[in-house]
């Protein structure tokens, strides 16, 4: 990393974050302090910006400010809590295992690069592992919210912390959207893809040029989760997955399993019902592949729930019907 680009991210602040294990990790202690649920509910809360003056607007320019109202809505539900505590706990336990304070945290990188360059991860890993990373699923309709939920929880954390003491760029999550009728290979790229757009590093180019062989592009993604130290993988349309193209669905699910098992980082997939399959049968074969269990994600219940999502929504600003009808 060049010197000179160090400014352009967040200076690592360390806090103390409630528990000693925490703590004495750097990799934790810069990430935000763990927030109740009433902290929570602040923090997802969004309404509009209204502005009483686009009453009166000529209505093909007021629709566009109507347009801004149905996007910066959300009233916390119960199960938006339980998602956030869920994120909070996969990405800070996949950090347990990786503390650059620890004496041998270069040996034990230095081991996993060495199983980088030997082991196919695609290969079944039934060995015991001492992981602290895990995974889970988030299964529902579409349209039902689930990305939306997850991009705002997400954004609760910063997307790259800079360690100056240990000369290392933290990437606390990184978000995938898995390419339409995707590869396994594609789905590489795309996290090469990812990775450069939060450090301009020219991931793709390098990884990608002269048509490297799946298993070396597999190995370089693990290789870059242990560089940047990245907590939390969330995979979003996961049903769009082509696992035959893939070589099936064991080598993908083996792919993600190793992330978990060696590399320790923790793993989100979001799906349709369509993959419902392939969580029931692969994953629960899978050690710690389902460590978090999975939510699935459902329309909204008709209760309390509801009626205080209604609530919050009819408080938001009318129009008079004399300005309505301009």
């Amino acid at each position: 990393m060049n010197k000179s680009d160090q400014p352009r991210f967040k200076i690592a602040e360390y806090k103390d974050p409630g528990l000693p294990e925490y703590a004495d990790n750097p990799l934790i202690a810069a990430l935000p302090k763990i927030m109740s649920p009433a902290e929570v509910v602040e923090e997802l809360f969004k309404r509009p910006d209204f502005h009483n003056e686009e009453i009166g607007l000529k209505g093909h320019i007021r629709v566009h400010a109507i347009a801004r109202l149905t996007r910066n809505f959300f009233v916390p539900q119960t199960q938006h809590l339980v998602l956030e505590q869920k994120f909070s706990q996969l990405i800070r336990k996949s950090y347990l295992g990786r503390n650059p304070k620890s004496a041998d945290f270069k040996r034990k990188l230095n081991t996993i690069r060495d199983i980088l360059k030997e082991l196919d991860l695609t290969s079944y890993l039934h060995d015991s592992v001492n992981s602290t990373a895990s995974s889970m699923g988030i299964l529902g309709i579409s349209g039902a919210g689930k990305s939306t939920t997850t991009n705002i929880i997400l954004n609760t954390y910063d997307r790259v912390i800079y360690h100056p003491d240990y000369n290392l760029l933290q990437v606390p999550w990184i978000k995938i959207d898995c390419p339409y009728d995707g590869s396994l290979a594609e789905f590489c790229e795309s996290f090469f893809i990812a990775l450069d757009r939060r450090l301009n590093a020219g991931y793709r180019k390098k990884y990608t040029s002269g048509r490297p062989s799946i298993g070396k592009m597999i190995a370089d993604v693990a290789d870059l989760c242990l560089i940047h130290a990245i907590g939390l993988i969330v995979v979003d349309e996961f049903q769009h997955m082509n696992l035959a193209k893939s070589g099936g669905e064991r080598k993908m699910i083996n792919f993600l399993v190793t992330l978990v098992n060696v590399i320790e980082v923790s793993v989100v997939l979001i799906g349709t019902p369509k993959a419902l399959g392939l969580f029931a049968r692969e994953f629960r074969q899978a050690r710690r592949a389902s460590g978090e269990g999975s939510i699935i994600w459902d329309r909204m219940p008709f209760d309390e729930s509801w009626d205080e999502f209604l609530e919050e929504l009819m408080e938001l600003p009318v129009a008079p019907v004399s300005s309505r009808s301009r």
